[in-house]
């Protein structure tokens, strides 16, 4: 994986952000974790998963270096977006850690490569989430400008639950990211556990 493919994912990252943040974000209790479980009817027949998939208050959390944080989506009816790239088609749903996506200090961007939408457990390493492959990018946000890019080193992504007709997906994942600056290792290892997703997609 080149570093100017690298630098065109973030890129893409970057703009979503932006353009998340220009939008107005339903504010939501920060000091619940995970959120009421909203119930939702069942599964249209000749859905996949054959069970209701509750939707949440913060469609994802996550334990980064030991502290558990709640992740807030820009979009309508927490609703991934639609990619095509290198001949590849992906979905991915970008998140942050603050309802204002510009004072946000992390953004954790799911990516899922539409063969994979499935339930199963997806491997992460380094060139996980690049050129649209499965995966999931970490950002800090505060060091965008330096260069600052954490890569997974080893981890998975499991899809639990999935509704391919109504276009709902959720799951889990774990993993550990190294932090580089210029493609060179800082040393700065980061640990992000026990999370959990769900948010919805577009059906082709």
């Amino acid at each position: 994986m080149n570093m100017k493919k690298i630098i065109s994912i973030l890129g893409l990252i970057y703009i979503t952000l932006i353009a998340l943040s220009c939008g107005d974000i339903e504010e939501l209790d920060p000091s619940n974790l995970t959120g009421p479980i909203i119930e939702e009817g069942e599964l249209e027949e000749g859905s996949t998963g054959g069970e209701s998939i509750p939707s949440r208050e913060f469609p994802v959390v996550a334990t980064i270096d030991g502290e558990r944080v709640n992740f807030f989506s820009g979009t309508v009816n927490d609703e991934a977006t639609s990619i095509d790239l290198g001949g590849s088609s992906f979905v991915t749903f970008t998140t942050a850690d603050d309802s204002n996506f510009t004072a946000a200090k992390f953004s954790i961007s799911i990516i899922i490569d539409r063969e994979d939408l499935k339930r199963g457990e997806n491997d992460l390493s380094i060139t996980s989430g690049l050129g649209g492959s499965t995966g999931l990018n970490l950002v800090d946000l505060s060091k965008v400008s330096t260069g600052n890019v954490f890569f997974p080193v080893s981890g998975n992504l499991t899809i639990t639950q999935i509704d391919t007709t109504q276009g709902i997906v959720a799951g889990t994942f774990n993993l550990t990211l190294n932090e580089t600056v210029g493609g060179a290792s800082t040393g700065k290892t980061v640990m992000v556990t026990d999370g959990e997703f769900r948010f919805s997609y577009e059906v082709l």
